[in-house]
């Protein structure tokens, strides 16, 4: 049995998927298979019915879940005791939800090359929901979400404020936004996540229904579709404005302003505070 196992199966619990949980935690889906079916024979015990679709947890697995967080939550203690007073060391796990990956990741990460030489640090993406229920269980030190219904007991601090836009296609530049819906189906970046909530807030609020939405997890198939005149969209103008040449128009919203809040979050216990402290220092220095 190791450590890593048991951060698995928790994530399992949380998310309800293999799938899901070999994305959030930088796993293929055979490697997280094959690590249950190792943790099953060193207990002794069946944990998962795989003769359901998807694989569901058992009564004795979900026994064993109190043991594996207060295990992992000592050996966070432990972690971060060590770490307080010399800086970042070790291996670190953090969450980003999918529109900021690409814009903050890599200058995070070339600020951790330099500042934090002995620190390894593990990325994966996620809605803001499933990223703090992570941060919550362990199966991750630390989280980029959206500031959307945070949970208690988290520690949350702004890293950054980001304006909310309009992007048209050619030939509608010019176009009011009550024409739009008869004109053109909306790309809708998905509306269970961070942003979505936002936008769908925005839309009740104005009234504005489009009467076709064609929905997105990515950002990516978004432009490509506004490029190619397929719809229009609302998304944080930063991921607007990474696409300078891309033949769409970018407009401020109408009515109502439109902002998200980017959160850094790490949980009491998980990181110490001088840990914590670096590494959103890094976040926000980028």
């Amino acid at each position: 049995m190791n450590i890593q196992s048991l951060r698995t199966l928790l994530s399992i619990s949380e998310t309800g998927s293999f799938s899901e949980t070999a994305g959030l935690l930088n796993m293929t889906l055979p490697a997280v298979s094959m690590q249950m079916k190792a943790l099953e024979e060193n207990l002794g015990a069946k944990l998962f019915d795989r003769t359901a679709r998807p694989p569901r947890m058992t009564p004795e697995a979900r026994a064993l879940l109190p043991d594996v967080r207060v295990i992992l939550a000592a050996r966070a203690r432990i972690e971060a005791m060590s770490q307080e007073d010399d800086g970042l060391r070790g291996r670190y796990r953090i969450g980003f939800v999918p529109t900021t990956s690409v814009r903050l990741l890599p200058g995070f990460l070339k600020q951790a090359q330099s500042q934090a030489p002995e620190a390894r640090f593990e990325a994966s993406t996620g809605l803001s929901a499933t990223l703090c229920s992570a941060v919550q269980a362990g199966t991750l030190d630390c989280a980029v979400v959206t500031d959307d219904d945070l949970p208690d007991g988290l520690h949350c601090t702004t890293i950054s404020t980001e304006d909310m836009a309009l992007a048209l296609p050619d030939g509608f530049e010019g176009a009011a936004l009550s024409d739009l819906p008869n004109a053109l189906p909306f790309l809708q970046f998905l509306p269970a996540g961070g942003i979505g909530r936002h936008i769908g807030t925005w839309l009740r609020e104005n009234r504005h229904q489009p009467k076709d939405r064609i929905t997105f997890d990515m950002v990516e198939p978004i432009i490509e579709c506004l490029s190619h005149g397929i719809g229009y969209t609302i998304l944080p103008r930063p991921d607007l404005e990474r696409w300078p040449d891309k033949p769409f128009h970018i407009r401020p919203l109408p009515g109502t302003p439109l902002t998200r809040d980017l959160v850094f979050v790490a949980r009491d216990g998980m990181l110490g505070e001088t840990a914590r402290a670096q590494i959103l220092a890094m976040l926000q220095n980028r």
